[in-house]
């Protein structure tokens, strides 16, 4: 697998929707990372096994970033499992339930690296996840401790979208 991308970014799932979900650099443990794969076979020759080519199957992509802003971990749970945040008065919470058989939904995410302080404004720059859905929770460490570091690590895979796309690699508007 290929890192095509690892670097202080802004991610912002769902950016298009009524409340894009937004992490910045400060909200991470570690710097977000994109990677690329294609995935490949070699075409033999049946008189001799011998090589005869090779064609592409398709392409793997997958962002991983590691949450560490815990003031909105009710907001961070909900968006990944699918979820609402209740809230009364003074009280919020998320129910989380097993969801078998639900149909991970898709979402848009957009990757923007940082330049200096700021996100790259230049959409050339960016990286886009035009279908991605949440496969991987792993990694996380949601523990309280003196000597531990609160953790929630998500990865993200890309899945074609209704025109084919996967990751487009800056603007998308293009």
């Amino acid at each position: 697998m290929t890192k095509l991308f690892a670097a202080p970014a802004q991610i912002i799932i769902d950016p298009t929707g009524t409340t894009p979900f937004v992490i910045d650099k400060d909200d991470q443990v570690e710097d977000a990372s994109v990677s690329v794969e294609l995935d490949i076979f070699e075409l033999m020759s049946l008189a001799s096994s011998r090589p005869q080519g090779i064609i592409r199957t398709g392409a793997h992509a997958r962002l991983t970033v590691v949450f560490a802003d815990m003031s909105r971990l009710l907001e961070m749970m909900a968006m990944l499992y699918d979820a609402t945040v209740v809230t009364s008065t003074t009280k919020r919470r998320v129910t989380v339930t097993d969801g078998a058989g639900a149909e991970i939904p898709n979402r848009k995410v957009l990757v923007k690296p940082y330049i200096g302080e700021l996100p790259d404004p230049n959409a050339n720059n960016w990286l886009t996840f035009p279908a991605a859905k949440i496969v991987d929770l792993s990694g996380s460490n949601l523990a309280y401790g003196l000597r531990t570091q609160q953790r929630l690590s998500v990865a993200f895979d890309a899945f074609r979208d209704s025109n084919g796309n996967k990751l487009i690699i800056g603007d998308e508007t293009a």
